[in-house]
């Protein structure tokens, strides 16, 4: 059975799904870094140089509304693709790829 699911799935792309909220309890978020468009175009060149699709997810804030840094970083980002068009393809290395991981997109 393993062998024809991964059979089935062996063409389909990837997902790489970065969490954008803290393993920390919401009220332990003192000094949590936001990510910023450079880094997420360097996470979307990541993926594309892996064959696989990007999931940033962001949380709302307890108001509701998203952190005004996470929105600026995205708003920009997409600014870039439409001007500059996609990032090219680049594996990133373990050094940056251990560093973005203590970065976060949220509260």
């Amino acid at each position: 059975m393993a062998q024809k699911a991964w059979a089935l799935n062996a063409g389909k792309r990837a997902t790489s799904v970065r969490t954008c909220r803290p393993r920390r309890l919401p009220g332990l978020l003192g000094g949590c870094e936001h990510i910023n468009a450079d880094q997420a175009l360097a996470l979307l060149a990541d993926a594309f140089a892996q064959k696989a699709n990007l999931t940033l997810n962001t949380g709302p804030l307890p108001d509701g509304f998203h952190h005004p840094s996470d929105v600026a970083a995205l708003r920009e980002a997409g600014a870039r693709i439409r001007r500059n068009g996609y990032p090219a393809p680049a594996i990133m290395d373990r050094a940056e790829r251990r560093k973005m991981k203590k970065v976060r997109m949220s509260r």
